[in-house]
């Protein structure tokens, strides 16, 4: 915009212009000078222009100091492309990360190390947040982007909608990773001011490999879906449950103990072996190992919340070694020569159910 009123042109114009007189096919200067707006002319290549939309959006929300622009033009791009499969503001971040690692190779350069998908998201929401709230003073609506000042009234429903994106899985509607991890730092410095421990649960769905290969990656996303919902309803209204990533499952478990951990690790086991997952006509049997472990706090919270779930992914193993269909507890114990860890409960091996 400060371009435009300075220049009579914005860079994305001069960039097009470039392109043009460099040879580069006509699409591709289009594409990029229909950034700023519609393009007149009827050569411009749809998909293209849509797609160097969603990169301009992106490289905005990681270059430029505009994050909350950024964030709600990148939101819009994404959804006016019509993919096969719903696509999330944090995993095409992720993407994009790991493709300028590859260019960085091959064009022999070292870029700036970016931060996180999550952090980039949470900068944006955040100074979004700022500015919305900003919208609503008079005195500081000259702080307000002008972009964005015609659309205020929607600013905190915007704000809404992206926390929501950011934080759930796609595919379950569960927390995401990144949301987990940061709810897991957050309710760990909680406990820590309550004196109480706080419990982890890692779910991993038996043989979900097999469930692909035999029924299809399609049969697998509905076992997925509900798995998830069966944790979900297998948990109190204050734990947190999320995807952390492929078949497995973890959850935060507040004020935990190991007589009550043993009971969830149950109900848990119980209700995904007894859950109907149904694929075109098919009913898939789904079991699923769990590992469960509780500890009062100590170190920082980063370093306990690794450790806990350290030690929730290998009970986790254990109960696979062990023949699958079980859950293990375990207590996290921090003594004055360093933590160990001590099993508190088991079950056997319940076969599948046919």
């Amino acid at each position: 915009r400060i371009e435009q009123e300075t220049f009579g042109f914005t860079h994305n114009k001069l960039s097009s212009i470039l392109l043009q007189q460099m040879g580069l096919p006509e699409r591709c200067h289009l594409a990029i000078r229909g950034i700023d707006g519609p393009v007149t002319s009827g050569n411009a290549h749809e998909p293209l222009l849509e797609v160097t939309r969603i990169a301009d959006a992106v490289a905005g929300l990681i270059c430029d100091g505009t994050a909350a622009l950024s964030i709600v033009q990148l939101q819009e791009a994404i959804g006016a492309v019509k993919m096969p499969e719903s696509l999330s503001i944090e995993s095409l971040i992720d993407q994009v990360r790991d493709r300028l690692e590859c260019s960085s190779q091959l064009f022999d350069f070292d870029p700036p190390k970016l931060p996180s998908a999550g952090d980039l998201l949470q900068d944006a929401l955040d100074q979004l947040s700022r500015i919305a709230t900003a919208a609503e003073e008079s005195s500081t609506t000259a702080q307000v982007p002008v972009e964005l000042l015609d659309e205020n009234r929607q600013l905190k429903r915007r704000v809404a909608d992206l926390l929501q994106v950011a934080r759930l899985d796609a595919l379950t509607g569960l927390a995401n990773r990144g949301y987990l991890l940061q709810q897991l730092s957050e309710r760990t410095a909680l406990h820590r001011v309550r004196g109480l421990s706080i419990g982890l649960a890692v779910v991993d769905i038996d043989h979900f490999k097999k469930i692909n290969d035999t029924y299809g990656h399609q049969a697998g996303d509905q076992a997925l879906r509900v798995v998830a919902e069966t944790i979900r309803k297998s948990l109190r209204d204050d734990d947190l449950v999320g995807r952390y990533g492929g078949e497995e499952f973890v959850a935060i478990l507040e004020d935990a103990n190991p007589e009550g951990l043993a009971i969830v690790g149950e109900r848990i086991r119980s209700n995904i072996a007894k859950a109907e997952v149904v694929f075109e006509g098919k009913k898939i049997p789904v079991t699923a190992s769990i590992g469960l472990v509780e500890g009062q706090i100590f170190g920082t919270e980063a370093e306990f919340g690794e450790q806990l779930f350290a030690v929730a992914d290998a009970a986790m193993y254990r109960a696979k070694k062990g023949g699958r269909n079980q859950f293990i507890v375990d207590t996290l114990i921090a003594p004055n020569d360093g933590p160990q860890v001590q099993e508190r409960a088991r079950s056997v091996a319940v076969p599948a159910m046919a």
